[in-house]
């Protein structure tokens, strides 16, 4: 007889805090699903709009196409106090003062990854979430993609790493989760395939929980 056992993952529901927070999600798609959550995200018709108020979530891929007057106004935001947490983007433009690499195909295509981990066990974006829980996700695209695009890790700078991805998990290479401080603020970098697997896979909504907490 053939026996295969194979652990079962039970997560928590979800919590999503009743906080306000603003959302540049040009569309839409972001804003209506933390609306389902009973999330408000008050909608921001451009990334200027900003004031650095309140915390800020970027919707996946918003940030493609951002002029650098933009991209400024953001950073400068960050860094006087505001918080953001920016999802997955195939191809993350420079914002910040610190660089940040990202693991890229050919003529700067997106890469995916099925297998992430945990490094800080202190983690408060990854509560309640195990490493087997960052691996072989389900998604609208079918492709158990659970990471899209990796950051490589800074040289330098002040930054906290959450995770990491790729084949060789003994070394931290790649970076789904990255955590820095930017002034007197601090922005959050989620390469995790939130994007496209929040509704279809559990752990994608713990995170956008606990991201949303943060």
């Amino acid at each position: 007889h053939y026996r295969q056992c194979l652990p079962l993952s039970v997560l928590s529901a979800p919590r999503f805090p009743g906080a306000e927070l603003e959302a540049f999600d040009p569309s839409g798609n972001l804003t209506a699903a933390l609306k389902d959550r009973g999330v408000k995200a008050r909608p921001l018709s451009r990334l200027d709009d900003w004031a650095g108020k309140a915390p800020l979530l970027v919707a996946s891929d918003a940030l493609t196409g951002a002029g650098q007057e933009s991209l400024e106004s953001f950073r400068s935001r960050v860094a006087d106090g505001g918080r953001a947490v920016v999802l997955d983007h195939r191809s993350l433009p420079g914002f910040l003062s610190t660089r940040i690499d990202q693991k890229l195909g050919a003529a700067g295509t997106g890469t995916w990854q099925t297998n992430a981990s945990r490094v800080d066990l202190t983690s408060p974006l990854l509560s309640g979430l195990s490493s087997e829980d960052l691996r072989f996700w389900t998604t609208a695209d079918h492709d158990y993609a659970a990471v899209r695009s990796p950051l490589r890790p800074p040289t330098a700078g002040d930054f906290r790493v959450h995770a990491m991805s790729g084949s060789r998990l003994a070394e931290v290479e790649e970076v789904p989760l990255l955590e820095l401080r930017e002034g007197r603020g601090s922005v959050v970098l989620c390469q995790f395939n939130v994007g496209s697997a929040l509704g279809h896979e559990p752990a994608s909504e713990l995170l956008l929980a606990n991201l949303v907490t943060w």
